[in-house]
């Protein structure tokens, strides 16, 4: 599944570093920790309406809603703390078990 997985990584940790990564390219613990819900929120909003900061006039019509969850599912798979939700007050856990992010 890792392997269906792997390129919205990529993509996400592309969008977040401002780096273009390769599709073979390893990201080290230390990183991952470092992904917040905002990273996600602004990415996801990126994807879907082509803007990071959409306007409450905009519609999502660069992505479905279904390939959005399957995005978050699979970079949820790849988060060290993945079963652990987020706490915004520590600012730890799986970033995308956010409400920020579920909502």
């Amino acid at each position: 599944m890792t392997s269906r997985y792997k390129p919205e990584l990529v993509k996400f940790m592309s969008y977040k570093d401002g780096i273009v990564y390769d599709k073979d390219s390893v990201f080290i613990t230390e990183e991952l920790l470092q992904v917040t819900p905002d990273h996600l929120c602004r990415w996801m909003s990126q994807q879907a309406y082509g803007d990071a900061e959409p306007s409450k006039e905009m519609r999502p019509v660069h992505r479905r809603s279904s390939t959005l969850e399957f995005s978050k599912k699979a970079i949820s798979s790849f988060m060290p703390r993945i079963n652990a939700t987020w706490d915004p007050v520590t600012e730890r856990g799986n970033p995308t078990r956010s409400d920020a992010v579920i909502s």
